[in-house]
Parts: structure tokens; sequence; C-alpha cells
């Protein structure tokens, strides 16, 4: 099958030392060769991340094997290869050999008032023609290079045809094993959900799709789940941010306690304290007396105003009695690089993000947020420890709702696939190398911890002035 006149027919990621790693793919966009079960999860996700425009997270660890990727694309019947190629650590795609097909597409989309595909391509945009569907709503959407993208990947034994939900719009149709369900998600790492989604698809016997929209501190993927169909085929991937919400923002849009229907959690993510290598404290007792010591001169960083790791932060530091000045950052990434250099000097930081600095020895962590320490750190004490308080436990949590109305039996069949999906050993394995703690429970569960959650942080934003609008 071909989008829009092209077919994608090899993907690969350019060993530094290693061999190449390729996906190939036939006219029907089977994959037709491809990595061993081994590599198979990582190159996906690394190929992932890089098609929808991100850099590979520093917390895979086999990105740092490979330097580019690759796509290898061709005309519908045609042999002439157009290739495209970028960093894995970011940047466009570039064009590494345009062929004559894309000088003819050029010619052809120029000539009907449209960028050329190669434009379309290197932009990250709509697959040339920018195909439009219509679903049963009657709303349209973008047969995107992401969209295609993420179809390819999800699982080597994926068939996409001309009918696929995806394509048509249509995402209650098609049988239990062409059945494509949407995850949306907020604009947040989006590691464990995948993770989550690609098991939770077996059990449901299709193919999950993960929509990250990010924006206006997530509630733009809040709002779109709680206006999508409540029919089971979309699916929102909650994290602790919608609970923050209707504190930070006068107007978010959305009720996380009334526009949608939980089923479960899912896992959480502790945060690590660390602090540059050059602050003279080795635990938190001697970062405190320093602080005290040296009030307002000790800076820490987090993600943004109002994310969980500003609010982190603040709860620290008034439980601890100290006065420290928030720097904010727009994303965790430049965050992290003041603090690597020594502008600021701690912060609370998700252990997934922080432990590849704290192996390396660039931060030194000294407590871990959750309840038990983590097998990833096991010297670092749990933050009860390190204070005798049990206020400051904390975590990025996670779950999935539905839009408010899936019907009972929806419901139940979607609770009983992820209660299946989170009971898998491999599926633990993967979320325990990335700091993460499996959680589950009932949706009763979820509800009340919510609401628990929602206005604990209610208080920490009401005394900390952290408020947005």
């Amino acid at each position: 099958m071909a989008i829009a006149g092209f077919q994608i027919r090899r993907l690969t990621l350019v060993g530094r030392g290693v061999p190449n790693a390729e996906v190939q793919f036939n006219e029907g966009l089977n994959v037709v060769s491809g990595p061993s079960d081994t590599g198979k999860t990582f190159i996906i996700q690394c190929i992932d991340y890089m098609l929808g425009g991100k850099d590979v997270p520093e917390s895979i660890p086999e990105a740092a094997q490979y330097e580019t990727v690759r796509l290898a694309l061709n005309v519908s019947k045609g042999d002439d290869e157009i290739v495209l190629e970028r960093s894995i650590r970011g940047g466009d795609f570039k064009l590494v050999s345009p062929g004559k097909a894309d000088q003819q597409l050029s010619a052809k989309h120029s000539a009907g008032g449209k960028d050329s595909v190669s434009q379309y391509l290197l932009g990250l945009s709509a697959l040339a023609e920018k195909k439009v569907r219509k679903n049963k709503q009657g709303a349209t959407r973008e047969v995107s290079f992401r969209d295609l993208a993420r179809l390819i990947l999800v699982d080597e034994e994926t068939i996409i045809s001309k009918t696929s939900p995806i394509l048509t719009g249509q995402y209650t149709t098609g049988t239990a094993e062409s059945a494509v369900f949407r995850l949306l998600l907020t604009g947040v790492d989006d590691i464990n959900a995948r993770i989550v989604g690609q098991q939770l698809g077996k059990e449901l016997g299709g193919t999950i799709v993960v929509d990250n929209k990010g924006g206006a501190g997530g509630n733009l993927g809040a709002v779109e789940a709680k206006r999508s169909a409540p029919d089971g085929y979309t699916m929102f991937y909650a994290t602790s941010a919608v609970v923050l919400a209707p504190s930070l923002y006068a107007k978010p849009g959305f009720d996380p306690y009334a526009d949608y229907t939980p089923i479960s959690l899912t896992a959480t993510i502790p945060l690590l304290l660390v602090v540059n290598p050059t602050v003279p404290a080795k635990t938190v007792n001697e970062l405190v007396a320093l602080a005290k010591a040296k009030p307002n001169e000790l800076n820490y960083g987090s993600s943004g105003a109002g994310a969980l790791l500003h609010l982190g932060g603040a709860l620290f530091a008034k439980e601890a009695g100290i006065q420290a000045t928030h720097v904010a950052y727009k994303g965790s990434a430049p965050a992290v690089a003041d603090l690597l250099a020594g502008t600021t000097q701690f912060m609370f930081l998700a252990i997934n993000e922080a432990m590849p600095h704290v192996k390396g020895g660039a931060l030194r962590a000294l407590a871990i947020t959750s309840d038990k320490r983590s097998p990833l750190v096991p010297d670092v004490p749990t933050i009860r420890e390190a204070t005798g308080k049990t206020t400051m436990d904390m975590g990025a949590w996670q779950g999935l709702m539905l839009p408010k109305g899936a019907p009972d039996d929806v419901v139940s069949k979607i609770s009983a696939a992820l209660k299946k999906a989170l009971a898998d050993k491999a599926l633990q394995d993967r979320l325990a190398a990335q700091g993460s703690i499996v959680l589950g429970g009932t949706a009763k569960d979820y509800s009340d911890y919510m609401k628990l959650e929602g206005d604990r942080w209610a208080k920490v934003i009401k005394d900390t002035g952290a408020k947005l609008d």
C-alpha cells in the first residue's frame, strides 16, 4: 500500500560501532524483515521518538549505540528511492538522496499550489497531499507522517491495510484482530504509556496508538479526551497533572473528577532529590543545614511553574523550613542542563531522567520520594528515612481513564484487560527498569487517590502562590 503516492520501504538506525538495525516493509506495509525480539522494543521505541520529532531520552541506554536514523521511501510501483536522515539526538530530517521521483512530485505539487513532497517530509508534516478523512461524528483529521510511523512500528506483526480504522477515522470498526485504539497523553514523557499500551493492546486483541497532545500544561490533551466518543476506542492515560490543573488554572477546560470514567492506576514514577556534586551536602540534613546557613542563596530548578517538580521542591522547602529560590524552565531538559552546569544547586527529578546522570557521577542523589528504596539506587534513602517525615512522599503517578459515559461492558472489558496487562511479568520488568512502581487497583481506589492528591497539592499551590491564571 502507498500513502499519498509513497511506499515506506526501510527504517534504519545507523550504528556507532555496532551493526545497523533495520526494519523492511513490503507493499502491504507488512514487516518482511526486522530486529530480533530482544532488540525489537528498543528499535520501535527509538524510531518512534525520532519520527515524532523528539530526541531519544537518555533514559534509553541503548540509544548511545546509534548515531542517525534513515528513512527510505519510493513512489508507488517505482524503484526510485527518496532517502531522509536525521541525528538520533535531535534536528530535522535532511534529504540525503532526493531521486527523480521527488523532483517529479515536487513539480506536480508546486503546479497545484502546494508545498513539495520533500518539504512535507522534512518538516514532519502530513505526507504529500495531506489526506483528510471523515469519521462517524463528521470531524476531520490528517493522516500525518507521525500517525503512519506509529502504526507501522507498534508491532512487527501488525498489518496496516487501506481499511485500517486509523486511516479511515472509523475507530469503532474492524474485527478484534484489527481494532485500533487511541491512547491520549498530555505531552508528558510517554515511555511508560507505550509500555503499558503495548501490552494492553495485546490483551484487547488490537493495536494501541499513542497520541501525545501537549500544550497548556497538558490541558489540551485532557480536553480532547473529555470530548472524545465514550466508545472505548479512545482512552486517556492521565497523570498527576490532571489534579493540579483545577488549582493552577481558573478555567482548565475539564473536571478530573466528573468528566472521565476511571479504570485503574497504572504506575508511579518516584522523584530523586539530586544536587550538583559541587554542593557540599551528601545527605538531606546537610543540604537543609546549608540552605539555612545561606537563606535564598540556593536555587532549585523545575520543568515549569506549577509542575510537579516545582511543587515538590516548594513542599520540601516548606517542610524543611528553608528558603530557596525557584527557577522555572520550559521543560526538564534545560532545568537539568543548568543543574549540571551548577547554575542551580538542587532539584527534584523523575528517577528515569535522573539515573543516567547519577550513574555517571554528574549528579548526586540524596533521597527518593517513594516509601521504599529503589533497586536502581539501593544506597539512596527514602525521604522518610532522611527527614523522619511522611509528608514528602510523592511521585508522578499515572492511570487509565475513559471519557465519561462509556458503557458498562466496555469499562469492564478494558478494566479486565488492564489488570492482566499490569500483571504481566515482562511489563513489570520493563517499568521497573525505568524506576517505576506498578500500582493497579480498582476504579474506586483510583478515584479516592485522585481526590486525596488533588486536596494535598491544592494546599501547596495556595501556600506557594503557584497559581498560573
